[in-house]
């Protein structure tokens, strides 16, 4: 008999289960491939869970089943973390995402209107992108979400030579072999030398700058 890693997982969560009267997991899978059979599997554990998706894969989940946010609520999920890279329209084209601003804040505010924690994360030297459109974005978050999120980080752009962004961004003119810069071995800051991004010490004081922002925010809100 084969067993899938569905059912080893569970067994696996069985075990945590027998240990611990109210267990808490977080899934760390980059993309958690949460579905309707595993919330009713994790709803039957009992057991209390975080995970992180994108915002297009809740999106999607959604659209199939209106009811799905409030049965990730019913079945233990407490806290969602979500890729949200920006919310800037023209920024979201450029990564190719789907979907539009409007769908990503009213995904955030289906899962806190559910009782679902929002852990969010954001991009900060999208090409096109400025100082001033980052802020616009946190602005958002700040004044016009009303949700609460228990946080909110901002990444530096790190493109990876060879994967789908990498080519997508190649094709569009965004990268040039010159204004790489390898952070590690695979992975390069994306930098522009004619925009506010120009170079890999700016792109680090921007993120640093709107992190700091971001925590204020939160740490006077969460209050």
């Amino acid at each position: 008999m084969v067993i899938s890693p569905r059912e080893k997982m569970l067994e696996n969560l069985q075990i945590v289960r027998s240990r611990s009267p109210v267990p808490q997991i977080g899934f760390m899978d980059a993309l958690f491939p949460i579905s309707p059979r595993l919330t009713d599997d994790l709803g039957k554990l009992g057991i209390r869970y975080s995970f992180q998706t994108r915002a297009d894969f809740l999106l999607r989940k959604v659209k199939t089943d209106p009811d799905f946010i409030q049965k990730l609520h019913r079945s233990g999920c407490y806290r969602v973390g979500i890729g949200v890279e920006t919310l800037n329209q023209t920024e979201l084209d450029t990564l190719n995402k789907e979907e539009k601003v409007e769908d990503i804040i009213r995904i955030i505010r289906l899962l806190t209107d559910s009782g679902i924690e929002v852990f969010a994360t954001c991009i900060a030297g999208i090409p096109g992108q400025t100082v001033s459109s980052l802020n616009r974005t946190l602005d958002i978050f700040i004044r016009d979400l009303n949700s609460p999120l228990v946080e909110l980080v901002f990444f530096p752009l790190l493109v990876t030579r060879g994967n789908t962004l990498f080519n997508d961004l190649e094709k569009k003119g965004f990268i040039q072999e010159e204004y790489l810069r390898l952070p590690s071995r695979a992975d390069y800051f994306y930098v522009n030398p004619e925009s506010d991004f120009y170079s890999m010490a700016r792109v680090q004081e921007i993120t640093d700058q709107i992190n700091e922002r971001a925590r204020n925010h939160m740490q006077w809100y969460l209050k």
